[in-house]
């Protein structure tokens, strides 16, 4: 192959490399929609390498964290159990947020005896319980609200990998408590 050959041709693949990236699409988008999975309290959802169980919501004007002070606000307490069907997840449980009235509200960053079950590294076959806290404002309308739990990939909120857990529940349904307590979480063989 001649000297012009050679150049048509590499000319050629670096417009052909040119054109694959700028069809194919950003990583981003793909963990930015996650594929939703319904859930149900009480009912156990397989999503993202992980069994996931609400155990219940719950609704406070105040909460009592373990071996703490009590914290004044509207709260939404989210119990469930995460166990990892796989193998050890590299992508901790984190990719959580509380949908309500067009506002996505991230988990609150409470933290109780240095651990949120929201952070937590999975481990194949330990089942992790506890709580996940949400603070929504005081005046804010209640209503149909989606709990979204999956796994963290970004530091970016809203980012999920691969599959969500959606439960929708109706806050306006739930009786409010006062001074909730709450246990921090726990890790236990199934």
């Amino acid at each position: 192959m001649n000297l012009a050959g050679r150049w048509t041709l590499g000319v050629g693949l670096a417009v052909a490399a040119w054109l694959v990236i700028s069809v194919t699409p950003d990583h981003r988008e793909h963990t930015a929609a996650p594929v939703p999975v319904p859930a149900t309290i009480g009912e156990s959802v397989e999503a993202s390498g992980m069994t996931v169980t609400v155990t219940g919501v719950r609704m406070t004007d105040g909460l009592q964290p373990p071996g703490g002070s009590p914290i004044s606000g509207r709260w939404v307490v989210v119990d469930l159990a995460v166990i990892s069907r796989d193998s050890d997840l590299e992508d901790p449980v984190g990719g959580v947020g509380l949908q309500l009235n067009d506002t996505l509200i991230t988990s609150s960053d409470l933290i109780y005896r240095e651990q949120r079950i929201d952070g937590f590294q999975l481990r194949t076959g330990l089942v992790v319980s506890g709580s996940i806290l949400f603070q929504i404002a005081p005046d804010a309308p209640l209503g149909d609200a989606t709990v979204m739990i999956g796994r963290r990939s970004s530091d970016d909120v809203g980012v999920w990998s691969g599959d969500q857990v959606q439960l929708v529940v109706d806050l306006g349904a739930i009786p409010l408590e006062t001074d909730l307590s709450f246990e921090a979480p726990t890790v236990r063989a199934p």
